[in-house]
């Protein structure tokens, strides 16, 4: 992945295979809501129309890669929900613009590549290596 920003998801469970997010870009006195993402669970991504699903991303490769983080939970006790999550769905409503602007002030360069020196992103790699059998998707 050559693009990644913090972003900060306050999720709440409607039911069992649905959940909505309310997405943050910072996590303190300035943060700006910045998309709404639909999560649904597979059995409810594969009762929709092949024209729909398009429009829907895996979560199996932000969790297995370890672009979803949880910071503030021990990951042995964050494990079952993250496997849970693997196998979900979701989509967003937010524009390219936004992206793009978001981006730039989170320091992703004009080639698409990270170049700052945020903790949180620069653990990835370390949480990676937590994560080896979780599916790709």
């Amino acid at each position: 992945m050559t693009r990644q920003i913090e972003t900060h998801h306050y999720v709440t469970r409607l039911n069992q295979d649905f959940l909505q997010c309310a997405v943050y870009d910072f996590d303190d006195s300035h943060d700006r809501l910045i998309n709404v993402e639909y999560i649904v669970s597979d059995k409810i991504f594969e009762l929709l129309f092949p024209d729909e699903q398009k429009l829907w991303h895996s979560h199996a490769y932000e969790i297995k890669a370890s672009i979803w983080v949880n910071p503030q939970i021990p990951e042995m006790i964050g494990q079952p929900e993250l496997q849970n999550l693997a196998k979900n769905y979701g989509t967003s409503t937010c524009g390219l613009m936004v992206w793009e602007v978001i981006c730039a002030e989170h320091g992703i360069d004009a080639t698409r590549r990270y170049q700052g020196d945020n903790e949180l992103q620069l653990k990835t790699r370390q949480i990676r290596v937590l994560r080896p059998d979780f599916p790709m998707g």
